[in-house]
């Protein structure tokens, strides 16, 4: 009988240190448990933190290039503006199609920040449509009777660098002196000094007679020329003179200048990747 008090005690005593390691194991893993949930929660609201930090910053990032790309376009614009009222050629400036790019360039920039940062209000900027309608209208504008005219075409240099040669580029045509004219751009690959080299030829195109009624010709003088879009640039120009009729009806240079040549640093008739020509044509 004492016997088996005894073993009945060191059971129970067994069963208490059981339980106690239990519970201390227990605790131990609860506190592990703890210490790991507050290493993930400081990660994550570090991680918060720092997301937040690089969202601010490309949020003023964009901005920033957002707000420069407003202001030079402010410029350009009241610049190109101020040039054709004033009847002065455009020096150092892009031409209206190539504003006109850049007010697309502009307006998905715009749209980019409206989606992304929808509390900067980027949308309710100054709409710069209605300056280059004007511009536009300003520079296509002339008198169809008078003995000048002036015809202009921005291209884009890529088209021309890379690809097969025959490229073409047109520009707008334009009625003058009863007849329809247009400049010709074209990418031409010749032979110099046993190598392969790529000119832009330029020509003068007259389409003739709007009305397509009768014979018709018409002698004038050209100046075919690339303009500068640099303060140090000097215009590129070369004159003809030339008897347009049916048969006559291109004139021009088929190497008139090298892309090499134009694109010479400080040559200043790139912008961009543009170059703006012009035909200047009078009786």
């Amino acid at each position: 009988m004492t016997w088996s008090l005894e073993k009945l005690k060191r059971s129970e005593e067994k069963i208490k240190h059981s339980a106690k390691s239990l519970e201390q194991s227990i605790k131990d893993q609860c506190s592990n448990l703890k210490k790991v949930v507050d290493r993930q929660e400081q990660a994550l609201i570090a991680q918060t933190k720092a997301a937040k930090t690089r969202y601010l910053q490309r949020q003023k990032e964009m901005l920033s290039v957002y707000k420069n790309k407003h202001e030079a376009l402010t410029k350009e614009l009241e610049l190109a503006k101020h040039h054709l009222e004033n009847k002065q050629p455009v020096n150092f400036l892009m031409d209206v199609q190539a504003l006109q790019q850049k007010l697309a360039d502009l307006q998905k920039s715009q749209e980019t920040c409206d989606v992304l940062f929808p509390h900067t209000s980027l949308s309710k900027c100054v709409d710069f449509r209605p300056t280059l309608q004007t511009l536009q209208g300003m520079e296509l504008s002339h008198d169809s009777s008078s003995a000048e005219l002036t015809i202009r075409a921005s291209i884009c240099l890529v088209d021309f660098r890379t690809g097969p040669a025959g490229k073409r580029r047109y520009s707008s045509a334009v009625v003058w002196q009863e007849l329809e004219w247009r400049l010709l751009i074209e990418n031409k690959l010749s032979t110099v000094n046993g190598g392969q080299k790529r000119f832009l030829s330029v020509f003068l195109q007259c389409l003739g007679r709007t009305d397509s009624q009768g014979a018709w010709s018409l002698t004038v003088a050209t100046q075919l020329r690339i303009l500068p879009q640099e303060a140090r640039g000097q215009m590129f120009q070369k004159w003809l003179r030339h008897r347009y009729d049916s048969q006559h009806a291109n004139k021009g240079w088929s190497e008139f200048i090298a892309l090499e040549e134009l694109e010479k640093p400080g040559c200043g008739l790139v912008n961009d990747g543009r170059v703006i020509l012009e035909a200047f044509v009078k009786l």
